[in-house]
């Protein structure tokens, strides 16, 4: 039972269990494993005074010191010389056919160093199919093992 709208626009419902399943149950979440679901929704709920609405995490989103626009990163992937891994989920943002979205996939698919692949599953692939995932990431981290890179072990971390 939807009780009222704020200014974010999201509706406001006086039961947490209805918000949450409605979250659950949207393409980003789908298939997620309930213990981590849990943590997730958790994050993208806020409490009114009149009940709970869906909210971006903050951590998430904002603020950032560089904003992620395709000004700065497109220049950015074309400065690398690395080669790159990029893997979509079949069920994510793909399914929302945005402008922005399909503008940077053309791009990535003509950079030389990109290599994309597109895995069957939803948004948080990495987290309801890590075999899936892990994978092509290893294949392609050896298929990359080249005599010009740093020794496995140069990198001792931070």
């Amino acid at each position: 039972a939807v009780v009222s709208t704020q200014s974010t626009g999201h509706k406001i419902y006086p039961d947490l269990d209805v918000l949450s399943r409605k979250i659950s149950n949207t393409m980003f979440y789908r298939g997620v494993d309930p213990d981590i679901l849990k943590f997730m929704v958790d994050r993208s709920i806020q409490l009114t005074p009149t009940g709970y609405q869906f909210s971006y995490d903050v951590r998430l989103r904002y603020p950032a010191l560089i904003r992620m626009t395709r000004d700065v990163i497109f220049p950015l992937i074309q400065s690398w010389s690395t080669p790159i891994l990029y893997l979509v989920a079949s069920h994510g943002f793909k399914e929302f056919h945005h402008p922005s979205y399909e503008e940077g996939m053309r791009f990535l698919q003509e950079h030389g160093n990109v290599q994309l692949m597109e895995l069957t599953g939803p948004h948080h692939l990495h987290m309801t199919h890590t075999a899936e995932v892990s994978a092509p990431i290893i294949d392609y981290l050896n298929l990359n093992d080249r005599p010009d890179t740093p020794p496995k072990d140069f990198f001792k971390g931070l």
